[in-house]
């Protein structure tokens, strides 16, 4: 089974992967990226388009964030649950023309 820090890595890779192709297919887009931490532990990529050729408005994000299970998730998981290691990946994009905005969120706990 995989590890989370291995699936961590994967969201990573597939988020820069597809920011990539989404710029070149763009041609004028670009994405700005926020590096963020969360101070109990983890943090993430926000990336963001505006304006480009087709993406009115996108985004490619990923977070993993850790620490000290909260009791109430712990006691639904396993009392021996003393850490996490949430993650989640959302990808959104709203085009200039008549097509429907398209999105997919990811999460595993």
């Amino acid at each position: 089974m995989p590890t989370k820090e291995f699936i961590s890595g994967q969201f990573a890779d597939l988020q820069q992967k597809i920011a990539t192709n989404l710029t070149l297919h763009d041609g004028r887009g670009r994405f700005v990226q926020d590096h963020w931490q969360r101070e109990a532990g983890g943090g993430g990529i926000t990336m963001v388009m505006e304006n480009g050729a087709l993406i009115e408005k996108g985004g490619v994000n990923f977070s993993a964030v850790s620490g000290p299970t909260p009791a109430m998730i712990s006691a639904g998981i396993s009392p021996d649950a003393s850490t996490f290691l949430p993650q989640g990946f959302l990808l959104f994009a709203s085009a200039k023309s008549l097509c429907a905005d398209h999105s997919y969120e990811y999460q595993i706990f």
